[in-house]
């Protein structure tokens, strides 16, 4: 309770600088798009790509899986390419922010999601 009360005091003073406010967040924001992330599935045979702001960038198909006639298969190795992708870019953006709400001294509102709805960063 008193780390919070400490947080939502740090929360007031950022307040009355809300440029510098506005200036981490934007900072944070160009690292969620410009950091990039991995998935894959069937053992590398297929690799998706996508941003901390979860936008899938690519996805690349091994073409031996190309041509095989087994969509459903392939179909579910994308989805766990992608997935795999996603759950990657939201703990490494969770990171960033976390990073980010230290530096401004606002580490306590990490536990429970208030920094994430504070700035929008991850919508």
């Amino acid at each position: 309770m008193l780390n919070q009360m400490k947080a939502m005091g740090a929360v007031a003073g950022l307040l009355k600088n809300k440029e510098k406010l506005k200036e981490k967040a934007d900072e944070v924001k160009v690292k969620l798009e410009t950091t990039r992330v991995f998935g894959e599935a069937a053992g590398g045979a297929v690799r998706v790509t996508c941003t901390c702001r979860l936008l899938v960038e690519r996805i690349e198909i091994a073409p031996a899986l190309a041509s095989s006639e087994e969509t459903e298969q392939l179909e579910k190795f994308v989805e766990e390419g992608v997935n795999q992708a996603l759950e990657y870019a939201q703990e490494r953006a969770k990171a960033i922010i976390a990073q980010a709400a230290d530096e401004m001294g606002l580490g306590d509102l990490m536990g429970s999601g208030e920094m994430e709805n504070l700035t929008g960063l991850l919508g």
